[in-house]
């Protein structure tokens, strides 16, 4: 008896401490969850500005088509290797990231990536940069990935310090890719850049 009170004693001690506690399934938040003034990936870019018009700026030079350069040690492969003639179509702090994959054969100019680095747009569930981490999980939930590495960061020529990604997978819907990435960059406590990336 003794011994199942011990088991069950520490048990109780290694779940009040989440040592015990179950993987949780993964999340995948509904389609169109990581569009951007109603916006997705993949249309071409002369279909954005018939949208929303000229952009503010355009930004040629170091762009990771995952959002955020981080250094060129850090920004090889995977889809940067297959994405040519990059820019970032800035509408004050929001930005879509063009480009044309080397493998399509219509050669267009597609958005695949959009990023927020101020409050000029807002998520679907209406979380902005400059809103707190309590009201991102309030909004969003637990994340299917937690990145603690921390570090700086550039979209364009702004540089963004942050302590935490919070990372959510969203379905795509389209047979293609499984899911695409929201990613909360949190700094303090603060949101400082939200992504929708590949």
């Amino acid at each position: 008896m003794k011994k199942i009170i011990s088991i069950l004693s520490l048990f109780i001690m290694l779940s009040c401490t989440g040592l015990a506690q179950a993987k949780l399934p993964t999340i995948v938040l509904p389609v169109g969850e990581n569009y951007i003034l109603g916006i997705t990936h993949y249309i071409p870019e002369s279909q954005l500005i018939n949208y929303i018009g000229e952009p503010t700026e355009r930004y040629h030079g170091n762009i990771n088509v995952n959002g955020m350069y981080k250094g060129p040690d850090k920004n090889k492969g995977g889809f940067n290797s297959v994405v040519e003639d990059k820019e970032i179509l800035f509408y004050k702090g929001l930005g879509f990231i063009a480009g044309r994959f080397t493998n399509d054969p219509t050669h267009k100019k597609l958005v695949i990536a959009t990023v927020i680095i101020d409050r000029s747009a807002v998520t679907k569930r209406g979380l902005a940069v400059g809103d707190s981490e309590t009201k991102l999980l309030n909004l969003y939930g637990q994340p299917t990935d937690l990145d603690v590495e921390g570090g700086t960061g550039y979209v364009g020529n702004h540089k963004i310090k942050y302590e935490l990604i919070y990372r959510y997978s969203v379905s795509t819907g389209n047979g293609v890719m499984d899911s695409v990435s929201l990613d909360m960059y949190v700094n303090k406590g603060k949101v400082v850049a939200i992504t929708t990336t590949l």
